[in-house]
């Protein structure tokens, strides 16, 4: 009867993990579309003027439409698994009772046990019960929070960084540029996809004196990508190869 009552926990503690991880995972997704979709409208309303001018209502409102419904799709899927893994907890922890009742009344009708020692058992399940499930339910909230924390993080290093080391403080005396500057096919691309450099290739001795001339912010790109300030997507900045 012991063995009977602790058999079905190891299934628990295998299964209810990897169900809360795939929850994790899809609460984790749900933030990240919240936030694009905050993004997005954010963007709207700065250029609500261009936006009624290029007469693209319509298409900026399906684009909402569209984060609203993959929003909804994965708080569907949330709720599905999440409610699935209640079901499958709750109905391990009464299969155990079922057994006794079932199985455990069947052999105190021949003999076999005495009802005291059925109900002995019964009121040790029950005992044993309690400090599993709040251990299932801070296994939850721990893997929750962890997520919540992982995802605060990401917020304060976002892809593109530049590396630690190269951000040193400023050296009491700045080196002079001694050598020359070559650029090759350099290319530096927005998070949209779009290229404000798109194959930047030239290359200036040192002491010579040169103008960048362009419309938009591709000029502006380039000085910020020659002084460090914007990261390359493609190509190559080198300095007296």
């Amino acid at each position: 009867m012991g063995l009977a009552s602790v058999a079905l926990i190891p299934v628990q503690a295998w299964l209810i993990p990897k169900l809360q991880f795939k929850i994790n995972m899809l609460n984790k997704a749900r933030v990240q579309e919240v936030r694009r979709l905050s993004e997005s409208i954010s963007e709207s309303v700065s250029g609500i003027q261009d936006i009624h001018a290029d007469n693209t209502s319509a298409f900026k409102l399906s684009g909402v439409s569209w984060r609203l419904g993959r929003i909804f799709k994965i708080r569907f899927q949330i709720y599905k698994k999440k409610f699935f893994m209640k079901f499958l907890s709750n109905f391990i922890n009464q299969m155990t009772p079922l057994m006794f009742y079932s199985f455990g009344g069947i052999l105190a009708i021949k003999g076999d046990i005495s009802i005291g020692a059925l109900v002995t058992a019964l009121a040790a399940y029950k005992d044993l019960m309690a400090p599993w499930k709040e251990l299932l339910k801070y296994y939850q909230d721990m893997a929750n929070s962890k997520i919540k924390y992982q995802q605060l993080l990401e917020q304060f290093d976002p892809a593109g960084m530049l590396d630690e080391s190269l951000q040193r403080t400023r050296p009491e005396e700045l080196p002079t540029l001694g050598a020359t500057l070559e650029l090759e096919n350099v290319v530096v691309q927005e998070e949209d996809g779009f290229r404000v450099l798109d194959g930047i290739s030239f290359s200036a001795d040192a002491g010579q004196n040169i103008a960048i001339v362009g419309t938009g912010t591709g000029s502006d790109r380039l000085a910020q990508a020659l002084v460090r300030l914007a990261k390359p997507t493609g190509g190559q900045i080198m300095v007296g190869r």
